[in-house]
């Protein structure tokens, strides 16, 4: 899961972000408003490049996202509305991010198939940097350590398919 803040003028908005198991292409996406009310919603993305989304709701309706990347967060307009959007440093429930970057659980954010494997079990490994690539959508995305360690274990092989969630690295403190 991801959690993002949009912000359109001074209101400002926690999006939770989950893919759906086994269906690369769907999401949930949790909205809190700032009185407190959430709602949820699942949405099919039709077509992404790295400028534009098409995705459809689940009353049918299709919703052209422009998005434009700035320094510290991203723009989206969607419906005529821009939206400065940011990720969160914090979990659900506004508990810190990040259970799984003390515990060196590294997970595929989206279903995909492993283009390579830049890092092994034993290869020392610095916070950010890409311990393997996973294409997604005809993208090729970047699956980054969490934190400085080192590769404990990891099951994957090029050309493999990977679920949204699946567990693709254990990292280790180094010693």
């Amino acid at each position: 899961m991801r959690t993002f803040i949009a912000s359109s003028g001074a209101t400002s908005y926690e999006l939770r972000v989950r893919p759906v198991p086994h269906a690369s292409h769907l999401f949930t996406v949790e909205v809190r408003r700032p009185d407190g009310t959430e709602e949820s919603h699942k949405i099919q993305v039709l077509s992404r490049t790295s400028e534009r989304w098409t995705v459809v709701l689940e009353d049918d309706r299709i919703l052209d996202v422009v998005v434009s990347p700035l320094a510290d967060s991203v723009l989206v307009n969607c419906n005529g509305r821009t939206y400065r959007v940011r990720i969160s440093k914090k979990g659900p429930a506004g508990q810190p991010a990040g259970d799984e970057q003390s515990s060196g659980t590294v997970r595929a954010d989206m279903a995909g198939k492993v283009v390579a494997i830049l890092k092994r079990p034993g290869d020392g490994v610095e916070a950010g940097e890409a311990l393997a690539i996973l294409e997604a959508m005809k993208m090729q995305n970047p699956i980054k350590a969490p934190r400085k360690g080192r590769i404990k274990e990891s099951n994957l092989s090029e050309g493999q398919l990977v679920a949204a969630g699946q567990v693709l690295f254990e990292l280790e403190p180094e010693s």
